[in-house]
């Protein structure tokens, strides 16, 4: 396709061909997609962007802009997992876009934006509308399974096995439902450093950073005490423990916060 990586697209054929793209051609999954009309899908059986099938997996991992445009009708119907617009995504960015009318089902880690998707960052403006059959666990109204999407200005309107579903996706479920219990006390120095105490039987006991209350570090604390977030940019810092209990990451520290 001659305007890979990045794409434009007016009609459900195009945006049909970027998929394809994608999941066949694209190795490293990085595509720049820009929506130039409302998008009329109904009557395609759609395929997801990104995909996984018996330990192999193809992600996409580039920017889904819908500048202000609607994909209407998008219905997929899966046999497997990670299953939505897109399907399984690493450093994927969505904004400014709506799905309207969307009927989505898989075996699990199912949304209607995406189905299974890590280290994204910010979404912004991104609104849902229609059903999903979640299957087992992680379902979502917008993402199915992911750890660290900040969800900014996003809505949903959306049914899960058809029953009202209120949580953008299954880490927000499962966070509500959780009780967080601060086990483990952080202190911080004057250089920012961040210091903890121990504990034991914690599972994936991790380090939070949020910057500017968007997430931008997730890294393993089991065998680290003390740990001082690389970047001096301006703006306000936000560290704190997380662990998996019960099929998500919750919190288990208190907070700290600073400002440079």
């Amino acid at each position: 396709m001659e305007n890979a990586p990045e794409f434009h697209i007016s009609d459900a054929a195009e945006l049909a061909s970027v998929v394809w793209y994608v999941n066949g051609v694209c190795e490293d999954g990085i595509v720049a997609v820009f929506l130039e009309n409302d998008i009329d899908l109904t009557g395609y059986d759609w395929k997801s962007m990104g995909w996984t099938n018996v330990g192999t997996k193809h992600q996409f991992s580039g920017l889904v802009d819908g500048q202000g445009h609607t994909i209407n009708g998008m219905t997929i119907n899966s046999g497997y997992e990670d299953t939505g617009f897109i399907g399984y995504g690493l450093g994927a960015s969505v904004k400014d876009i709506s799905f309207t009318n969307a009927d989505v089902s898989s075996t699990g880690c199912t949304g209607i934006a995406g189905g299974q998707l890590y280290m994204c960052g910010e979404w912004g403006n991104v609104y849902t509308q229609g059903k999903v059959c979640g299957g087992n666990e992680d379902y979502g109204a917008i993402v199915g399974r992911e750890t660290d999407i900040t969800f900014r200005d996003c809505t949903a309107d959306v049914t899960v096995d058809g029953e009202s579903f209120e949580y953008l996706s299954y880490r927000q479920k499962r966070e509500a439902e959780v009780e967080i219990v601060e086990t483990f006390n952080l202190t911080i120095s004057e250089d920012h450093t961040v210091t903890r105490d121990q504990h034991e039987g914690f599972c994936n006991l991790g380090w939070t950073v949020k910057y500017n209350d968007v997430e931008v570090l997730d890294r393993n604390a089991e065998n680290e005490l003390s740990y001082r977030y690389f970047d001096d940019s301006p703006g306000k810092y936000t560290i704190y423990l997380t662990a998996y209990i019960n099929g998500t990451y919750i919190r288990v520290s208190n907070i700290i916060e600073y400002t440079i």
